[in-house]
């Protein structure tokens, strides 16, 4: 989900929040008991430089099962930073 803070979102040089949820789970027969494999949160504020570069920058926490489980009891990692990405969208060439 993004939220215009300044300007729209489409415009140049606007500001946005911007907020993530990505849950992975695994099909097939070789997943085992171990459907779900990691949820990834996020919060960020989102720079739109021109039509072509949007920069993001905050916070990422990430939740991982692992694969092994201990005293019969799923294993679960847990890690959270900083996260910076960079869109750059092109034009197709006509």
């Amino acid at each position: 989900m993004e939220i215009p803070v300044y300007k729209k979102s489409t415009d140049n040089n606007s500001v946005s929040i911007v907020l993530m949820d990505e849950i992975f789970v695994g099909f097939g027969k070789n997943i085992g008991v171990n459907v779900f494999d990691q949820n990834r949160l996020a919060a960020l504020v989102g720079y739109k430089v021109n039509k072509n570069v949007k920069i993001e920058a905050g916070y990422l926490s990430q939740i991982l099962q692992q694969g092994k489980r201990i005293n019969d009891k799923s294993v679960f990692q847990y890690n959270s930073g900083f996260m910076l990405t960079t869109h750059l969208s092109f034009d197709a060439v006509q």
